[in-house]
Order: C-alpha cells, then structure tokens, then sequence
C-alpha cells in the first residue's frame, strides 16, 4: 500500500509556510508545519481549532459486528479496541534566535470510549491537548438520519 493513501498532511488544517526550528532534533526538518494551537483558542468548544480542513473527515470503520444484515449486537466498539495516536510538537520563540522556535517533541494516545463506531452514528470528538495529555473532552453522538448537513465529495 502506498504511504501517499495513510498521509494526513493533506486532509491537515496545516498552517503555512510554517516556521523555523532553531535547533531541531536528529531527524527533524529545520522547518515545521503544524496546527496552531494559541492561548485565544483556549478554552470553550466553539474556541476549538479544527485538525481538519474544512469538508475532510476521517472515517473509522465500526468493529464487533456480525456480517451480513444483522445489526442487533451493534454495541460499537470495547475500550481499548480503538487508540489514536498524536506526535507533537510544543513550540516557543527561541529567545537567543530571532524569528526562529524551539519545539519539543511529543507523543499520546487516546482511546475511544466504551460503545463507539456503532454502524450508522457519526461521531464528532472535541480534544482536549495538553502538555504530556490528550483526553476528549466532548464526543457528540448522532445517527446518521439526524445529519441535516450534507458533506459533498470533490
């Protein structure tokens, strides 16, 4: 399989160009492209920051289930079936180099809760990053003939 079909970086709400590491680790670029995350948006879910472009979505296949038609055992999933993980970075201006950053590297792993990707529910999760933790903070839950918005394929 293509690594082209498991990239994110397109699907990404990136920031460009992106900014200059003044001392980046061993295998890191020089310069970084990331999802700003300020101290404004900080706070309330409709100060969230999108991860994704407007109209791209990640789609999860829903686990447990009986082939075929039927979807009575439509439980979703057990905790622990289903883990995202996140590598980071946690950037600040680099005080003895103008314009350029010091980012630190992290990494986490959240899991999805007990009884989610059951067949025919969207799932809309709101994140909560912090320095050493990610955790979800709100996960809202609607069934696919609830969804009054229609997201168009380009």
């Amino acid at each position: 399989i293509a690594q082209a079909d498991f990239s994110l970086d397109k699907m990404l709400n990136l920031e460009s160009p992106g900014i200059d590491i003044s001392t980046p680790a061993a295998g890191h670029d020089a310069r970084t492209q990331g999802i700003r995350i300020t101290k404004a948006s900080q706070g309330t879910a409709e100060k969230a920051v999108p991860l994704f472009k407007d109209k791209e979505y990640l789609y999860l296949i829903p686990v447990g289930e009986k082939s075929g038609t039927d979807l009575t055992p439509n439980k979703g999933c057990a905790k622990g079936d289903i883990k995202i993980g996140f590598h980071y970075d946690i950037v600040s201006k680099d005080a003895t180099n103008a314009g350029k950053f010091i980012a630190s590297h992290g990494e986490a792993f959240i899991e999805l809760p007990a009884g989610h990707m059951k067949r025919k529910e969207s799932y809309l999760y709101t994140l909560k990053i912090n320095l050493h933790k990610i955790e979800i903070s709100d996960a809202t839950v609607t069934p696919w003939e609830d969804i009054k918005t229609e997201a168009t394929v380009e």
